[in-house]
Parts: C-alpha cells; sequence; structure tokens
C-alpha cells in the first residue's frame, strides 16, 4: 500500500475526525509509512495462526551488577 500525503490526511479525517494541516501531515507521514511498512513485514510471516505464548525469545544474560 502506497502511504501519501492525501492518504494520511484522509485516514485523520475519517478515523480521528481530525483536519491537520500539511505541516503536521508531513510531520506523521514517515512514521505512518514505517508502520505500514512493519505491519507487512509481520503480515508477511503468515504467524496469524500462531499463539503468542508459544513463541521463544531471547533471553538477557547480561550480569545486572
Amino acid at each position: 500500500m502506497e502511504v501519501t500525503r492525501e492518504t494520511v490526511a484522509r485516514m485523520a479525517r475519517e478515523v480521528a475526525r481530525m483536519d491537520l494541516s500539511d505541516e503536521l501531515v508531513d510531520r506523521v507521514l514517515p512514521y505512518v509509512r514505517a508502520y505500514v511498512e512493519q505491519a507487512s513485514r509481520l503480515e508477511a510471516l503468515g504467524l496469524e495462526e500462531r499463539d503468542p505464548r508459544d513463541f521463544a525469545f531471547a533471553d538477557d544474560r547480561r550480569s545486572l551488577e
């Protein structure tokens, strides 16, 4: 999905009922694009049916000293 300035402005109006200035849309745009990109990568992993409690996570084995 291509995220454009117009997309962000429309989403703000339709979802959050906010009219954003062009300056604010420009400030928010990189964050929205990064979110959409990360969501696409996660979706591509195909983990929808997996239970997150079954995932193995890295342990932090650094000393707490």
